[in-house]
């Protein structure tokens, strides 16, 4: 049997993290129904703030692609960019 690799994603990071309790837009964000940020719902201006219910990935499946970070709100999900939110603990 030949030793191959395979491309894997790091799934699992060492630690533990603090989810933020609030996020507040720098600037203006859409919000979206699925963490890939498609199906877009609403948009909301400047400075409006979310509370976090959770996090999610976007591409969790595509190896091919990066996973990103997405934020879940009430009514879908938000980007996790730090250009585009400021986090509250």
């Amino acid at each position: 049997m030949a030793n191959t690799s395979l491309p894997t994603k790091k799934l699992v990071i060492a630690g533990k993290y603090k989810m933020p309790k609030r996020v507040q837009a720098k600037t203006a964000i859409n919000r979206y129904g699925t963490a890939n940020l498609t199906k877009k719902n609403k948009h909301f201006a400047k400075k409006s703030t979310f509370t976090i219910k959770g996090w999610a990935y976007s591409n969790t499946n595509n190896f091919r692609k990066g996973d990103t970070l997405r934020y879940k709100v009430a009514g879908g999900y938000i980007t996790g960019n730090s250009r585009f939110i400021k986090t509250f603990r």
